[in-house]
């Protein structure tokens, strides 16, 4: 619970930084991306966000040791 303060602050930080430079050097912004696009998009992402199941599912039910864990979710990021 700790961690929750400082990780969002420093998330926010980020986002603060990364507007400032951008409006500093004259970036350009994207083209918007329609709804549909973006459930696409993030339709793609799940198998990625499987690695972080497998890791916290492995070691909080029991099933894996850390280091297990780690190297079932490196087998399943190769395959």
């Amino acid at each position: 619970m700790a961690g929750i303060f400082p990780g969002l602050l420093f998330g926010l930080c980020l986002v603060v930084l990364v507007l400032i430079n951008r409006e500093e050097a004259q970036l350009p912004r994207g083209d918007p991306i329609s709804l549909r696009d973006s459930l696409k998009i993030g339709a793609r992402l799940i198998w990625g966000l499987v690695t972080i199941v497998i890791i916290l599912g492995g070691i909080l039910s029991g099933v894996f040791t850390a280091t297990e864990s780690a190297a079932v979710a490196c087998i399943y990021a190769f395959s």
